[in-house]
């Protein structure tokens, strides 16, 4: 894990990167990154596991912190040609 005080702490599992935000828009917000894939239909099975692993993780901290609920996004970037 990379990262100190406010910096962000980026932690790496295999071809995910997880990264918690200096500036947040959410309480606890956390960040995943797939390299090398440019759509969430070119995720691999590996990644997909890799992604579960680590919200698991996520999860189960929140509930630790106590955090009854919160928000879940999957942004991947546009396909030419699609709206």
């Amino acid at each position: 894990m990379v990262g100190t005080g406010w910096a962000p702490a980026w932690v790496g599992t295999g071809r995910v990167s997880w990264m918690t935000s200096f500036a947040p828009l959410g309480p606890a917000e956390l960040r995943a990154f797939v390299h090398g894939v440019g759509t969430l239909e070119r995720l691999a099975d590996a990644d997909i596991a890799e992604l579960a692993a680590g919200l698991v993780m996520a999860f189960r901290l929140y509930d630790e912190l106590g955090f009854s609920s919160f928000n879940l996004a999957m942004y991947a970037p546009r396909r030419p040609g699609t709206s």
